[in-house]
């Protein structure tokens, strides 16, 4: 007889080894990777720190708003207030200092130049019932050229205007020569009739005497004066001597004034042109003086070139 009975197995199931592994970690967000490579972990991150503390950063923007504004106002009531104080005071004190004039004449005394000073005004003989009236004007300004236009008035009458310049810190001779009068003129008076300054640059010039010294070296040697009487049948007396340019300059056409002089006292005045002034050049001067009974133990040379003006020089030797 078949044995139906079978024995209770009652021990419990062993697991399998598929069940028996620990549960897996956490899953975390910082390792989460896009495939499509548009939304990084990085943002993510900011994203969700930002969603945390976007109250707290509200709060710190308007606290710091609401303390700027509190200090910019502060600033604003301190600054109005001054002014209502002290703005409104020192406005009209400073509307009254513009509205005083101020006298700047002291000031352009000070930097204008000095009226040209006339030192001397004399009458010589000039030839057979001819005179020459002459006035030594001397200009006192270290940096000023002047320039401008002057007439004599001889006995009343007004003579032909005629131009001038005096270098800087030099005296020039203005004549009238060659004036009719038979008897001889009883009076002259030098007229200044036009003005003009030029102020010469010390950015260009740091010198000007010095610079004017250098180009206006001339020299006067070997001077004679021979009188009508001893002339050897010359009609007029004869004026001899060397004239020489001793500067590193040529000049065009410079014209002169011989200053005739007896015992340190002038006498008389004779013009002088010359054609051509070379650098170096020495001419032998020959003039006649028509003044019966003069007699001159030297002379001067004033040169008349205004050396400011490039047009009087001549061009450099090839």
């Amino acid at each position: 007889m078949m044995n139906l009975y079978t024995k209770r197995n009652d021990t419990p199931a062993q697991p399998s080894a598929a069940n028996s592994a620990p549960p897996s970690a956490k899953p975390s967000f910082e390792k989460y990777v896009d495939p499509t490579g548009e939304f990084s972990s990085k943002d993510l991150c900011f994203s969700l720190w930002y969603v945390r503390h976007r109250v707290g950063l509200y709060r710190l923007l308007v606290a710091s708003l609401a303390i700027a504004g509190a200090v910019l106002w502060a600033f604003s009531l301190w600054q109005w207030g001054n002014f209502l104080i002290f703005g409104l005071a020192n406005d009209i004190a400073l509307d009254r200092q513009a509205s005083r004039f101020i006298d700047y004449r002291p000031a352009e005394q000070y930097f204008a130049a000095a009226p040209l000073q006339v030192l001397s005004t004399e009458i010589f003989p000039g030839g057979v019932d001819k005179y020459d009236a002459v006035s030594e004007v001397g200009n006192s300004n270290d940096r000023f050229l002047a320039r401008g236009t002057y007439y004599y008035i001889i006995d009343g009458e007004r003579t032909a205007a005629k131009s001038f310049f005096i270098l800087p810190g030099e005296s020039a001779l203005l004549a009238e020569l060659g004036v009719k009068s038979s008897g001889g003129p009883g009076s002259a008076q030098l007229v200044i009739e036009t003005m003009n300054w030029k102020r010469i640059s010390s950015h260009q010039i740091k010198d000007p005497k010095s610079w004017q010294e250098a180009r206006l070296n001339f020299s006067l040697n070997d001077f004679v004066f021979t009188p009508l009487a001893n002339a050897g049948g010359a009609k007029a007396n004869v004026i001899t001597f060397s004239l020489a340019n001793q500067s590193p300059y040529g000049y065009v056409a410079p014209h002169f004034y011989v200053g005739l002089y007896q015992q340190d006292v002038m006498v008389g005045v004779a013009p002088l042109s010359v054609d051509s002034f070379a650098s170096l050049e020495t001419k032998k001067i020959d003039l006649r003086n028509f003044v019966s009974a003069l007699t001159a133990t030297s002379a001067k040379i004033f040169p008349l070139i205004n050396v400011y003006d490039t047009a009087v020089y001549l061009p450099p030797a090839k």
